[in-house]
Parts: C-alpha cells; structure tokens; sequence
C-alpha cells in the first residue's frame, strides 16, 4: 500500500447523502435496529480508510457540482502541497445539472441544483 491518506471529493453519493435525514435514520432504527449517530461514518470513503487504517479527508457534500469538487480539490491540493506523497485521491463527478456561483449578495459561493421532480421536463 502506498498512501497513508485518502482524499474524497464528491456529492451526496461520497458523503452518505440521506443517512442525514432524521426520517431515515429513523427507518434504519426501526426496521434493521441500526442507530446512525454520524452519517458519515457510513460513506464509503469511511468504510475504506478504516479498512485501511489511513486518515480520511472527505469534502464531500450534498447537492456538490462539478465545480465545487475542482476549486475544493485545489484548494485542498494548494494548502497541502507539501504533504500529497502519500495520499490517494478519489473525485466523484456530480450530475450534470448542477452548478456553483458566487453570490455577491451572500458574499459566499453557492450551489445551485434541480430536484428530482424537475428531471422528468429535461427528457
């Protein structure tokens, strides 16, 4: 093995996008007797790191665009320049329909995505 670290970077899908929601921590809870305190300790990224035994950095997020996950990576890269050696990398691609933008109103960057209700006039 030749990383001591993972990175992840990456929607919903990277960062267990659901196990979030109090109604279906709550499903779990009831139906397979699973107490979910922290969600992220089943996302995959987790689930590999302690497989293993390296350090795990997840800026995954939920509803993340494709822009997101290339200014966040390079953040990530830029700050940690002298420390990647040993790190593996995993980017997931988000869907197509999202997008970031800097909101001048704001004064942060925000995601901008379409509900699944929505999909069903794109085809």
């Amino acid at each position: 093995m030749n990383f001591n670290k993972i990175y992840v970077n990456g929607c919903s899908f990277s960062c267990a996008g659901g196990l979030h929601w109090d109604r279906v921590k709550k499903v779990y809870k009831d139906k397979f007797d699973i107490t979910i305190d922290n969600h992220l300790d089943y996302s995959y990224p987790s689930i590999l790191a302690k497989k293993f035994n390296v350090d795990l950095v997840n800026d995954s997020v939920p509803g993340a665009s494709i822009q997101r996950v290339v200014r966040t990576t390079y953040d990530y890269i830029f700050k940690n320049k002298d420390n990647l050696k040993d790190t593996l990398f995993i980017l997931e691609i988000p869907p197509c329909w999202r997008d970031e933008f800097y909101s001048q109103q704001l004064k942060r960057t925000i995601n901008i995505t379409r509900s699944e209700e929505h999909m069903s006039e794109l085809q």
